[in-house]
């Protein structure tokens, strides 16, 4: 999985009429709140063994809202989730790793 951060150079490389609206209105609507000071996107899904019965390639950018139920603020908090998580997993998790993404413009 590949995440990156919200930025007004990802949406420069896309052309105006192709952007995703979504990201679109987030980042012009302003996407920085006390709760998230950075949003955080799924930009792709690499093929790979651990993520069979996903396609890989372009997944339409979802936001990235929690893991494992816990909020993300910014990238570096998503990083140190999935650390803490994969050092100690949660008993009811069965050393799964999961994101909850919103296609919205909340």
């Amino acid at each position: 999985l590949v995440f990156q951060p919200l930025s007004h150079e990802y949406l420069q490389g896309w052309s105006a009429s192709d952007r995703p609206p979504h990201l679109q209105y987030l980042f012009l609507g302003g996407h920085l709140v006390p709760e998230r000071t950075e949003a955080v996107m799924l930009s792709q899904v690499l093929a790979d063994e651990a993520n069979a019965g996903y396609d890989s390639g372009w997944v339409g950018a979802p936001i990235v809202d929690t893991v494992n139920g816990e909020p993300i603020r910014d990238l570096a908090d998503l990083v140190a989730k999935v650390r803490a998580i994969r050092s100690k997993p949660p008993a009811d998790s069965g050393g799964f790793l999961t994101f909850d993404g919103l296609m919205a413009t909340s």
